[in-house]
């Protein structure tokens, strides 16, 4: 096959074009499949008929990003891949994300400031094994944005969690998010509002960690920036909260966090919270006013490693 470049081959649809531009190479290789109406079992004999064996299974994987081409022969099946499905060279491989970490020799390592932040350190370590090692000293968190919803029990109803991100390093895809809930509580369903999509979930049910990755719309080449926001729902029968922090395993530039109270049932008194570690007790170092409207916020410039959020009390 001739190649013409990295233009998009004559006949291409606006829905291939664009996944290749900007896609995952999930995302590429399903509409490029489906644009040259080639069925994974075609694939799989297209492939072993060029001395590449690759199961059906694991073609659809790939196209479902449930894994991905890491392997020499798997990545000599990405190239082949190019040709079958007349794709310009490179434009299907140019989208892997780094290859995961695996084995016992490839364990996950969690810094000394999360271990200062999530408890038992152990639990979330292997949960961020099981989904992937972070981008953490790839991908900068400039600001966060945490809006929270109280409803006229106490309890939480629903969060959104925004990320102001930029890329420290070339072809950067991924943003792990942690959420730590109370200890036999039910998994919070969580989705992907913007600036991304879900990948996988991971919950540990007795210590109540979370961690869910969100693989980002594009990807990040060094300096670049993007905008994620997660939804967090709650389950129904949710118990009476007093305190949202964040936990910070970085420096960030600027963190805003809003609280809305049922208006009809606000609480009689609400304060900023810090402390380095989870071992210490939230420390109170200023009120805040709570608005007619059940509203209060909390804004931090040059926010230090620890945890910083809000407290509040009932009547």
């Amino acid at each position: 096959m001739k190649r013409t470049g990295t233009r998009v081959p004559p006949g291409a649809d606006e829905d291939l074009a664009r996944v290749l531009d900007s896609g995952s190479f999930a995302e590429a290789l399903r509409a490029a499949v489906a644009h040259r109406r080639l069925t994974l079992h075609e694939l799989q004999q297209r492939l072993a008929s060029a001395g590449v064996r690759v199961s059906a299974t694991t073609l659809s994987y790939w196209t479902r990003g449930r894994t991905q081409p890491e392997r020499a022969d798997s990545l000599r099946a990405v190239t082949l891949l190019e040709d079958i499905l007349a794709l310009p060279g490179g434009s299907l491989a140019r989208l892997l994300p780094p290859p995961r970490p695996r084995g016992p020799g490839c364990r996950v390592r969690v810094t000394a400031g999360y271990r200062q932040l999530w408890e038992p350190a152990e639990t979330l370590s292997q949960l961020i094994e099981e989904v992937g090692a972070p981008d953490q000293d790839r991908l900068h968190i400039v600001s966060g944005h945490d809006r929270l919803a109280i409803d006229e029990t106490g309890a939480r109803h629903r969060m959104s969690l925004s990320f102001v991100l930029r890329a420290q390093a070339d072809r950067v895809r991924r943003l792990l998010v942690f959420l730590h809930e109370d200890e036999g509580r039910p998994l919070p369903q969580v989705s992907v509002a913007r600036g991304g999509r879900l990948g996988r979930v991971r919950w540990d049910g007795g210590t109540g960690v979370l961690v869910a990755e969100v693989l980002l719309d594009r990807l990040l080449a060094r300096g670049e920036t993007a905008v994620v926001e997660c939804l967090l729902e709650f389950a129904a029968d949710a118990p009476r909260k007093s305190l949202w922090e964040r936990r910070f395993g970085q420096p960030m530039k600027h963190y805003l966090l809003e609280v809305d109270f049922d208006p009809a049932a606000p609480p009689v008194r609400c304060y900023r919270t810090t402390r380095d570690s989870i071992q210490q007790p939230a420390r109170d170092v200023g009120e805040v006013e709570i608005d007619s409207a059940g509203h209060g916020h909390l804004v931090l410039l040059d926010v230090p490693n620890g945890c910083h959020g809000l407290r509040w009390e009932w009547a």
